[in-house]
């Protein structure tokens, strides 16, 4: 079993030992001969020039560009991913993938294989550690979380109008020292994954569901939400009628 996981401690509720104690969990039912992954996303090392919740004054944009702190596999603290991840990060065995912004950790069996390439342009295509979950077929557990990372990989595999690249930059380490990096990606919009999600659930049978803790939870295979994702961003995305679209409009 290969599998991504999405976990909310505050949807699960109380638990004994707190996020130590749902890894541990996790830990005894995949086992070593499978593989677990998390998102380790560090989304404060970005281009201030994106920055939206909150924007920054332009006139700062050049200083933090020259005092972030650089991207450090090792050290580097995650945001907006929970309690649990943030804690698996930091596990010995663990695997982290070298990019800057949004790197995922995996412990077990394929964890090398997984995290070793991750590509500064290729945050979530078909050359990042989404790409080979869908590769081997892997599965998504989602903890008391409604959205799904692996829809990121629909954007790049569907073909929808409005697809667009956008100039980046991150802080990093090359050759030891701290430099400041621009590449161009796909630009990402999540706006409509929640309902994608949803009618996923409501046309197929392949989420299985349960209830762990107080948390609803979901597991599906990667494919299966991937390839589902990018057809109905072709057929939404394209009418004009998406939640991105008319932000795009409006």
């Amino acid at each position: 079993m290969d599998v991504l996981v999405h976990c909310s401690m505050s949807s699960l509720g109380w638990v004994c030992g707190g996020a130590q104690t749902v890894i541990s969990a996790l830990v005894n039912v995949v086992t070593p001969d499978g593989t677990i992954v998390m998102p380790a996303f560090t989304t404060w090392n970005t281009d201030p020039a994106n920055w939206q919740d909150p924007p920054v004054p332009a006139e700062w944009h050049q200083s933090i560009r020259e005092e972030m702190a650089p991207y450090i596999p090792q050290i580097s603290p995650s945001r907006g991913v929970g309690r649990v991840a943030e804690l698996f990060r930091s596990l010995p065995g663990v695997k982290r993938s070298m990019h800057p912004i949004v790197s995922v950790c995996a412990w077990g069996r394929l964890a090398h294989e997984i995290t070793r390439e991750h590509p500064l342009d290729c945050q979530f295509g078909e050359r990042s550690p989404l790409g080979r979950l869908y590769e081997l077929d892997g599965q998504v557990l989602s903890l008391g979380v409604r959205t799904n990372s692996t829809l990121h990989l629909s954007e790049h595999i569907g073909r929808w109008q409005g697809k667009r690249m956008q100039r980046e930059g991150c802080s990093m380490l090359i050759d030891g020292q701290r430099r400041w990096v621009e590449f161009e990606d796909l630009a990402s919009n999540d706006s409509d994954f929640i309902a994608i999600k949803d009618e996923f659930e409501r046309d197929t049978e392949h989420t299985l569901y349960g209830r762990v803790g107080s948390a609803d939870s979901r597991l599906v295979r990667v494919r299966a939400m991937v390839d589902y994702g990018a057809w109905w961003m072709e057929q939404h995305r394209n009418s004009g009628n998406s939640d991105m679209e008319q932000e795009a409009a409006g």
